[in-house]
């Protein structure tokens, strides 16, 4: 009876494993390599070296590895995605967000509205119905946050038992933060102010500023949008310590 063909042995199969022919080793000096072994793990590292009979690797952790060229199957690149989980992948960066709604760098707005405004002196205290009436032009950073240049104030109130007149006004750099349908605008500048009568009494004053403005906003055609809601001014000024003012005000915006 004919027996049987032995399996080979392991040695027998390590020893017809294909070597790194000499060749191979100077393209690879100070790269990033990968060197597969008859006997052990693959060592990855940078190749330093590979005179005589050995290569020397710095592997990723720093160590040191001297590598017997004849222990060595394979030499190839290392591909640094090799052996890391999916999970650490580089992640790509983010594209900027896009704006939620629809905005424009450059705004305008404009708003009347009828209101109180009162003054309080060291003499008098006093107050009356006034026209309110504000412009705003500015550049918005984003939809939500922009800066703008505010003109306006109060006009023709009757004060004193109607026996004088009182006009207000402002110069402000205002701060526009908003939503969708919402807007504050806080803001400080210039106050001035004037009283005529009774007789020929005649009051001027400046001081500071600060007026506040809560808008709610309806879209309109073409990028506008209506806008209501309510204004309220405080000034410091020479004698009129506060001057204060309250309306409703509606007016056409351009965000």
């Amino acid at each position: 009876m004919t027996a049987a063909p032995s399996e080979p042995s392991v040695a027998s199969k390590d020893a017809a494993a294909p070597g790194v022919a000499d060749s191979a080793w100077p393209p690879m000096k100070d790269k990033q390599v990968v060197v597969e072994r008859r006997e052990g793990a693959p060592v990855r590292g940078k190749l330093i070296a590979y005179e005589g009979t050995h290569a020397v690797i710095v592997q990723q952790d720093g160590q040191v590895a001297s590598i017997s060229k004849g222990d060595a199957t394979a030499l190839k690149l290392d591909d640094p995605a090799a052996g890391k989980p999916a999970g650490d992948a580089a992640k790509p960066i983010a594209e900027k967000q896009a704006p939620k709604w629809k905005y424009h760098k450059l705004g305008l707005f404009t708003l009347h509205g009828v209101g109180y405004s009162r003054w309080r002196t060291p003499d008098y205290r006093t107050g009356g119905a006034a026209y309110n009436l504000d412009l705003g032009f500015g550049f918005n950073f984003s939809e939500k946050f922009g800066v703008y240049g505010l003109v306006g104030g109060a006009v023709g109130a009757r004060i004193r038992d109607k026996e004088a007149r009182g006009q207000y006004g402002h110069f402000a750099l205002s701060f526009l933060a908003r939503r969708k349908y919402i807007a504050f605008l806080p803001g400080i500048g210039l106050a001035i102010s004037s009283r005529r009568g009774p007789g020929d009494e005649f009051i001027r004053e400046t001081g500071v500023a600060i007026p506040i403005k809560l808008i709610g906003m309806i879209p309109l055609p073409k990028d506008l949008s209506f806008l209501i809601g309510l204004s309220y001014d405080l000034a410091i000024m020479a004698r009129s310590r506060p001057f204060q003012s309250f309306a409703l005000q509606v007016g056409v915006a351009r965000f």
